[in-house]
């Protein structure tokens, strides 16, 4: 993972980070992204190896804070993405049964792929 810090324009800094595509999704850098830009102009730059994230308007008294906030909570999307997939036909289940109790629950978990 490489991070930059680079001059922006006169309302800031502009920070730039590298992340690896086999390790993050896409999906868990757009939450990210959806996080932190609010006052930040941030831009996406893709190709099948790495992510680099251009975040304008950073700053330069936090910067570094900035940075580490923006890698915890993409390390925390990408977590919560994961955990979805993981424990997807589980949370149907409980759904299902908690806004539609099902008599044969029973022959519903035995037939799913677990």
């Amino acid at each position: 993972m490489i991070s930059n810090i680079k001059q922006g324009n006169s309302m800031g800094k502009k920070l730039l980070m590298e992340f690896d595509s086999q390790v993050y999704s896409i999906d868990a850098l757009k939450r990210t992204c959806c996080e932190f830009n609010d006052n930040m102009l941030i831009n996406i730059i893709t190709n099948r190896k790495r992510y680099i994230v251009a975040i304008e308007n950073v700053s330069e008294n936090n910067i570094a804070d900035v940075e580490k906030s923006f890698k915890c909570s993409l390390l925390d999307n990408q977590i919560r993405i994961d955990t979805e997939k993981q424990f997807k036909t589980t949370r149907e289940l409980i759904l299902a049964q908690a806004f539609a109790p099902c008599e044969n629950l029973d022959e519903i978990v035995n037939n799913l792929d677990i």
